[in-house]
């Protein structure tokens, strides 16, 4: 693991490089991973990681941060971003939410486990690549096509998290949602407050780096893509000025 961490600490010119996150194989045989897109600015800088999907039929986040990182000039950029597309590849294939093979909620399986099931395994694999690497993280859901909803967040605060709830809701409320919904924090759960837990259990520097690490839960399918893209475009330059 760490294959992203290593590309991005890299001497050199501003690249990009598009990749797999090895996770294993099934019991044919047939190789199990997670694509990646990593773009590494010209100039040092924090690091931006997208994560576009967790629930397979959820496909309006991966389609939007690919867009997002599209439109990016590693050349006129300071620092990096990372977009992992899925994180769950078997329920996108299925086009359903949780993985036909053990019918765990992803969303709820992080930090994950090596020797796990299959969403364990994806969750572990995805964890290990973005521990020490990532300074914000987005983590994307919108409403699956069975479903209209206006616009709404989900947010979770930790008692260590550096930015205050207040900050918190002013970055959510970019977003324009109709309602925010807080969250507690425990046990095993999504990306970011897995990383906030994690980073206050841990002394080391690699993974306590982390510091914005609340989600927002976008349930959105009127508004199209592009619009989409504008208001995190938004919301993504306010995260940073927020991160100490």
């Amino acid at each position: 693991m760490g294959q992203i961490k290593d590309f991005l600490a890299s001497q050199g010119a501003a690249a990009i490089r598009e990749g797999m996150i090895d996770v294993g194989s099934m019991s044919s045989g047939m190789a199990v991973g997670l694509p990646y897109l990593a773009i590494r600015g010209a100039r040092p800088g924090k690091t931006l990681w997208l994560h576009g999907q967790v629930h397979g039929d959820e496909i309006n986040g991966m389609i939007a941060a690919l867009r997002f990182a599209r439109r990016i000039d590693p050349a006129q950029m300071s620092g990096n971003v990372v977009v992992t597309p899925t994180g769950n590849p078997h329920a996108l294939d299925a086009r359903r939410k949780r993985n036909p093979y053990d019918e765990l909620d992803l969303d709820q399986t992080y930090p994950g486990n090596p020797g796990g099931l299959i969403s364990e395994r994806l969750a572990h694999a995805l964890m290990q690549e973005i521990d020490g690497v990532a300074d914000v993280l987005i983590n994307l859901h919108t409403m699956n096509a069975l479903f209209d909803s206006r616009a709404y967040a989900v947010y979770k605060v930790h008692p260590q998290s550096p930015i205050p709830e207040q900050e918190l809701l002013r970055l959510i409320s970019l977003f324009e949602p109709n309602v925010a919904c807080r969250m507690d924090v425990g046990g095993p759960g999504s990306c970011p407050e897995t990383l906030r837990v994690r980073s206050t259990t841990n002394a080391s520097r690699a993974v306590s780096r982390p510091s914005c690490w609340n989600s927002v839960a976008a349930a959105d399918t009127r508004r199209t893509t592009s619009n989409w893209l504008t208001r995190a475009s938004r919301a993504s330059r306010r995260i940073w000025a927020s991160c100490p």
